[in-house]
């Protein structure tokens, strides 16, 4: 899915500097794991020195969704709280001490399944 195809009611939620052409997520299935992966965030363009990507946990564990963060966020910095969003049930995003961008969710809404 790239920022472009945001849904119209959504995309006054999303970051004001996007590419319309960045990639917002891509999904990989290998058997039972999922890898998921964006652009990036651009809303803080002097951000971390590792830009360029997000590695993302998907998971259907409330503890290790909200479990995950507290203390990968330790040094680091939560981005955008867990709460819902119009594609998943739970979506997060933090910057660890070591400067790299996670994004934690859990499943998708079927009508965006295609693009993940």
């Amino acid at each position: 899915m790239r920022y472009q195809d945001i849904p119209a009611e959504e995309q006054q939620n999303g970051p004001p500097n996007a590419d319309p052409e960045s990639i917002m997520h891509a999904r990989l299935v290998i058997g039972d794991n999922v890898i998921m992966a964006s652009d990036g965030c651009p809303a803080d363009p002097g951000g971390p020195t590792h830009s360029g990507y997000s590695l993302s946990i998907l998971s259907e564990k409330r503890r290790e969704r909200r479990g995950g963060v507290q203390p990968a966020s330790q040094g680091g910095s939560i981005t955008m709280p867990f709460q819902p969003t119009f594609w998943a049930k739970g979506f997060g995003m933090l910057t660890d001490k070591f400067g790299v961008n996670w994004m934690r969710q859990r499943r998708v809404a079927a009508w965006c399944s295609a693009w993940l």
